[in-house]
């Protein structure tokens, strides 16, 4: 027996018993993490690592498994990569870890189903389409789900079903329920029944819409009493409205289909009783204000007129906003109206801006709409949006003083959005506008940063003595608000934001940022660094302006100090197109040992242009193991330049199989190359233009021609020209000049030269000559057959 293995077992066992009361969580990972120092101890691990993840403390769980990993324990890989994608802006580190563990052969299956949902965040979706694959082939079933939802009305929906299938059989509470959908959708009805049991028998979590959809599927099979049942049950094990919402107007059954569960779940409700749920007086009426609102829908007025009117004297309001909808409806407006005149007559003030509104829609009555928001302000009804609509009438009316105090009082109440700004704008150029910058400064008070960002682009845009001195004040509100980089990028969109004030937006920002936010390459004077460094390396590049290049370099040196691997592989691309070799491999070189696949590209790039083709091979076959699709094109063409043209077929039909980009287009101008069978070719193309490539629709519609199959290529062409082909322009051009469309043709030709096909210029000048040939012997032949007078 070994010493203290005894004690070191009852310490578990109480830090496990501890942690499963939540007042004895602290004492409980104390414990834990007492055991976890004494040795590797997986299960005190495990058990620290559960109370980590149920708090959220993913920066702790990251440290936790780190130092596992350093003490040599590579097994925690993917955990790693696990804790770090679980917090904001780090996908990208998260995805190195997943290789890594990958590539260590540790966790392998649950690595890549992680990097595939790293790469949906990353909009990455043919590397996540790519890891799932690899995942699914290596036994995790979860990530055939994942799948199937992702290849779902895409070019390969035909192997989803298979894929929920496979699912089903290995247990997916949800894959019958995904499955059964789809064919109800398709009207294949035959497994309905059985596959949504089957999703109800395994918990699926929305299982109320699983039994409401079977019980559907058996009403229309006029199995009325056992979907009745069905209804019953799924009520009782507490169906949301905005289930039964849902499945009442889903566009798979009929509409009396959902009047009759909508009906059925009332009577339902009725005798459930209030302590459920789903007797509740707010279930009651949200059943019944819907179903009134579907009767409307249909125009069954007379139905939904006396639904209304067998309700009990609660009145609930979604029956209110129903009945008064129904009589809208039919453009019946003294009728609505009446409906919320009783209300407020009857105590019920919270009807006022409804009737307001009311009012405002029938669109005749402006003043008793006036005296309506009035009275709602006066009782404290929706106030603030209630003002506004006082102050937008007295401004139509140009009673700017009246409006000025609306929003006065819409401030006093509270509202820092609207009517600050709007009370700017009536201030400006009057006796008070010494208040405005005040007001703007005070504007905007939302918890996210866009709003004052935007006003500082303004307040510099309309230019004014204090034009920079308010912009830098709402920058550094902006800052404090948290302004992101991409908020910042939407923002110059926006505006269409010159160069030179892009440039001054900058320097605010950054002075404006520091000591806001801490050093983390996510961090965003981090990320502002790279952004004003790359603006400014394009810039310079453009003008060819050493002094902004310079400048470029330095911002962007800081970035990279400071974390940026953007930075980086910016630097390395900067120096090699100012001819710097030595300074471009450093980046390259630098970028690539953190396993960057940009800088592995990078540095093949300068080896291949000092002729050390070997080693650039190694750097983009490195690439390619780390999933990057551009480095899989590049390498294909490095392999055809050393005449290894075997190795960049089989590259290729790797590549194409995992539907990397570009992938299936390359491999079929390589079998084209190769004089492959045609068939082979035409299915690569095919594939590729499905994906939207709209070179590959070139190179298809081409082959269609030489077979003769022009109305083939037609389609095709028009098919490339969806997704900008110039070159399938000028082709269908030129097909429509041999069918004599000249219109169309000439139309193609001169938008093709537009867009860079300088191919189309010589087909146009083609067919305006063969035009004015036609029309000179058109006039030629109308001259000769037309009698001459004299």
């Amino acid at each position: 027996m070994i010493p203290g293995r005894r004690k070191s077992r009852s310490d578990m066992q109480r830090a496990l018993s501890l942690a499963a009361t939540p007042e004895y969580v602290d004492q409980a990972e104390e414990m834990l993490r007492s055991i976890c120092a004494e040795g590797n101890d997986d299960e005190a691990l495990s058990a620290l690592a559960d109370i980590l993840q149920k708090q959220g403390r993913w920066a702790d769980l990251e440290e936790l498994y780190r130092k596992r990993v350093v003490a040599g324990d590579r097994r925690y890989l993917e955990r790693v990569g696990y804790a770090i994608g679980a917090q904001d802006d780090r996908d990208e580190e998260s995805k190195l870890w997943y290789r890594t563990a990958i590539n260590e052969g540790h966790s392998v299956a649950l690595a890549y189903l992680n990097l595939g949902n790293v790469s949906l965040r990353l909009d990455q979706r043919d590397e996540a389409i790519s890891c799932f694959e690899d995942a699914l082939r290596l036994g995790e079933e979860r990530a055939g789900l994942e799948l199937a939802q992702l290849l779902q009305d895409g070019p390969r929906d035909d192997e989803v079903d298979g894929l929920f299938r496979r699912a089903t059989r290995k247990g997916s509470p949800s894959a019958p329920a995904y499955l059964a959908r789809r064919l109800w959708a398709r009207g294949e009805t035959d497994e309905l029944e059985d596959l949504y049991l089957l999703a109800l028998d395994r918990g699926h979590g929305p299982a109320p819409a699983a039994e409401l959809a079977c019980a559907l599927h058996m009403y229309e099979l006029d199995r009325v009493d056992e979907a009745g049942h069905l209804v019953d049950r799924a009520l009782e094990l507490r169906i949301t409205w905005d289930v039964l919402d849902a499945v009442a107007r889903q566009g798979v059954i009929e509409r009396e289909t959902g009047v009759w569960m909508l009906r059925r779940s009332l009577e339902t409700a009725r005798q459930l009783g209030d302590e459920h749920p789903c007797g509740s007086d707010e279930f009651h009426d949200s059943v019944l204000s819907g179903l009134i609102d579907i009767l409307v829908n249909a125009e069954r007025y007379e139905e939904a007129e006396a639904l209304a009117h067998s309700v009990d004297a609660r009145t609930p309001d979604g029956v209110v906003k129903a009945e008064v909808r129904m009589f809208t409806s039919q453009r019946k407006w003294n009728e609505a109206e009446q409906v919320y005149r009783e209300r407020v007559n009857a105590g019920e003030l919270h009807h006022l801006p409804a009737l307001a509104r009311l009012l405002r829609e029938e669109g005749t009555r402006q003043d008793d709409r006036y005296e309506v928001l009035k009275s709602a302000v006066s009782h404290g009804v929706e106030r603030i949006d209630c003002l506004h609509e006082l102050a937008a009438i007295d401004t139509s009316r140009s009673r700017d003083e009246r409006a000025v105090q609306h929003l006065e009082h819409a401030i006093e109440c509270g509202d820092e959005k609207v009517a600050t700004v709007w009370l700017a704008r009536l201030l400006k150029d009057g006796p008070r506008d010494g208040e405005v910058d005040a007001l703007l400064l005070r504007a905007s008070n939302e918890d996210y940063a866009p709003a004052y960002f935007d006003r500082a682009l303004r307040a510099r845009n309309d230019g004014g003595p204090k034009a920079d001195q308010l912009a830098i004040a709402l920058l550094k509100k902006a800052a404090s608000a948290g302004l992101s980089r991409a908020q910042i990028s939407r923002g110059f969109e926006t505006y269409g934001t010159p160069h030179g004030d892009r440039a001054w937006f900058y320097t605010q920002l950054l002075a404006g940022l520091e000591g806001v936010a801490g050093s983390s390459p996510s961090d965003p004077p981090v990320g502002l660094q790279y952004d004003f460094g790359a603006e400014l390396a394009d810039e310079g590049e453009r003008t060819e302006d050493s002094n902004t290049i310079e400048r470029a370099r330095v911002l962007l040196s800081e970035a990279a100090r400071r974390g940026s691997k953007q930075a980086v592989v910016r630097l390395g691309v900067l120096a090699a197109r100012q001819g710097q070799t030595e300074d471009a491999k450093h980046w390259f070189n630098e970028s690539a040992a953190s396993e960057n696949p940009n800088g592995l590209r990078g540095l093949a790039m300068v080896l291949i242009r000092e002729g050390e083709p070997a080693r650039a091979r190694a750097a983009l076959e490195r690439a390619v193991d780390l999933g990057d699709g551009g480095a899989t094109l590049e390498l294909h063409d490095l392999l055809l330049d050393l005449d290894e043209v075997s190795a960049a077929l089989e590259l290729l039909c790797d590549a194409a199989d995992r539907d990397v980009t570009g992938s299936h287009g390359a491999l079929g101008r390589l079998l084209v190359k190769l004089e492959a069978p045609d068939e082979d070719a035409f299915r690569a193309f095919r594939r590729a233009v499905a994906f939207g490539d709209a070179r590959a629709a070139t190179n298809l519609g081409f082959l269609l021609q030489e077979r003769g199959e022009m109305d083939a290529a037609i389609d095709v062409y028009r098919q490339g020209i969806e997704f900008g082909g110039r070159y399938c322009m000028n082709n269908l051009a030129d097909v429509l000049t041999e069918r004599g469309e000249f219109g169309e043709a000439e139309a193609l030709y001169r938008r093709a030269i537009e867009l860079g096909c300088p191919e189309a210029e010589e087909g146009l000048q083609e067919l305006l000559s063969s035009r004015g040939k036609i029309d000179a012997a058109s006039a030629d032949r109308s001259s000769r057959e037309t009698p001459q007078s004299g």
